[in-house]
């Protein structure tokens, strides 16, 4: 009888064992699980700033290419304005020359 107490103290004393090793297995899970829910939405709260950030930055960099642009096409029309400044300067040029190259040609046959 005395070994059936025993046997019985056993298994009672095993089974709380493992009733506790299963309760405590439990407890780290759901730990775990609400620590790695909150690391998981801490990421999200930085990879959302980041990604605000990031448009931020975007939006910096395309206004000042907007700028870019800006100046750039001012710079076209001036080239445009002093090419079209600087055509009609050679062709009077031109013209003033034709107009010397006759003159002297009727000096020559003058002189012979």
């Amino acid at each position: 009888m005395k070994d059936e107490k025993k046997k019985k103290h056993k298994s009672a004393l095993y089974g709380n064992c493992i009733l506790a090793c299963c309760g405590f297995v439990c407890i780290v899970v759901v730990f775990l699980a609400f620590y790695n829910q909150g690391k998981s939405n801490e990421h999200k709260q930085e990879q959302n700033k980041l990604d605000s950030t990031s448009l931020i930055q975007d939006s910096i960099k395309l206004e000042i290419d907007k700028d870019k642009v800006l100046k750039l096409q001012t710079m076209i029309q001036l080239f445009e304005k002093q090419t079209d400044t600087l055509s009609s300067q050679l062709s009077a040029l031109t013209t003033e020359i034709k107009s010397i190259k006759r003159l002297l040609k009727t000096f020559i046959k003058k002189g012979k």
